[in-house]
């Protein structure tokens, strides 16, 4: 999916220069996401055990979708209408829910002693700076930073930095590279 059919508009939202384009479900139905009306519900059920499969669920996203969080990015850096609209109605509904939670874990001294206010940045920037800026990371790191393996050592590793006392209660996926290497194809990125 082009990051352009992810902003498609068919929107309530004026169209000027400053409103943005209405962005589309993942089902493709045109209707925006309820995640902003059903994500308050979940706060109950949200804990360390949730955080280590939802931090690398977010890791993985972030691979395959960098184009979202380079739109995002590039919004950001100036205000404008866009901007607003962005943020009331996409990012501070996710902010508002995550901070009491991370809180919590911090308070429980399971998480790593980060702001809550601040929290939100170093997530989103730890799990996607590195795709968002892949041409530079393949240059710097000499790998490439899509492949399954790097993804998931990224992955385990923000777990890592963010839970330090969490119990490790996710499995390891199997590197899908290993069985290319027994069946003795050549790996596309390594």
């Amino acid at each position: 999916m082009s990051a352009c059919s992810m902003l498609r508009s068919r929107s309530s939202v004026p169209r000027d220069s400053t409103a943005p384009p209405r962005v589309r479900s993942p089902s493709g139905s045109g209707r925006t996401s309820r995640r902003s009306t059903t994500i308050s519900h979940r706060r109950r059920r949200f804990g360390p055990r949730r955080w280590t499969t939802s931090l690398p669920s977010s890791v993985r996203f972030a691979a395959r979708r960098p184009e979202l969080n380079r739109i995002i990015v590039h919004e950001a850096t100036a205000e404008s209408g866009r901007l607003t609209w962005m943020t009331e109605r996409h990012v501070k509904p996710l902010y508002n829910t995550l901070r009491p939670l991370w809180h919590r874990l911090r308070e429980a001294g399971i998480a790593a002693p980060i702001e809550d206010r601040f929290f939100h940045y170093v997530m989103v920037g730890a799990a996607s700076l590195i795709y968002v800026n892949a041409p530079e990371a393949r240059l710097l790191t000499g790998i490439e930073p899509t492949a399954h393996r790097w993804v998931e050592i990224h992955a385990d590793g923000l777990v890592a930095m963010l839970l330090p006392n969490a119990r490790r209660v996710r499995r390891r996926r199997p590197d899908p590279s290993e069985s290319i290497r027994r069946s003795g194809r050549t790996p596309r990125f390594m």
